[in-house]
Parts: C-alpha cells; sequence; structure tokens
C-alpha cells in the first residue's frame, strides 16, 4: 500500500521567473532538508502548478500575478539556491 502524501500549499504573488521560483519553493519547504531534492512540475491548472518532490511530498502552488518562463513540461530540476 502506498503512503498517503502530504499536501502542502505555498502561494506566490506578482512576476514568479524560474529563480524566483525555485528560491521561494526551497525557503517554504525548508533549506536543510530540501536543498539537494528534485521535483518536478505534475499538473498545472489555471492558477495552481501541482508540483511533486523527491521526498514524496505534493506541494499546491498557488499564484496570484504572471509566471514568466516558466514551461510547467520543461521546469524541473534540483532545488538549489543560486548565488551571485
Amino acid at each position: 500500500m502506498l503512503k498517503k502524501e502530504k499536501n502542502r500549499y505555498v502561494c506566490f504573488v506578482g512576476v514568479i521567473d524560474e529563480k524566483t521560483f525555485r528560491d521561494r519553493l526551497l525557503s517554504f519547504l525548508g533549506e536543510d532538508e530540501y536543498a539537494n531534492a528534485k521535483f518536478s512540475i505534475i499538473e498545472t491548472h489555471k492558477n495552481e502548478l501541482i508540483v511533486r518532490t523527491t521526498h514524496r511530498y505534493v506541494v499546491k502552488v498557488k499564484f496570484v500575478g504572471v509566471l514568466l518562463g516558466l514551461d510547467p513540461v520543461k521546469t524541473s530540476g534540483t532545488l538549489k539556491r543560486v548565488v551571485k
């Protein structure tokens, strides 16, 4: 029997690009636990993305605003902070 996945919600407001998306998602989940977690966007709805991480969490991301350059099919990878 599969373990029930937890649903967690995070809300983004404003213009969100891929870097901001990763940074905010990482902050929300917790940097220590999720520093190198893999993630992928598994579904999109009008104002909601559903993101799955390697730690079996499903995160529902609600957004108000614009997602810039976030192609749900291509947006996946590793949650790492981008240091400038």
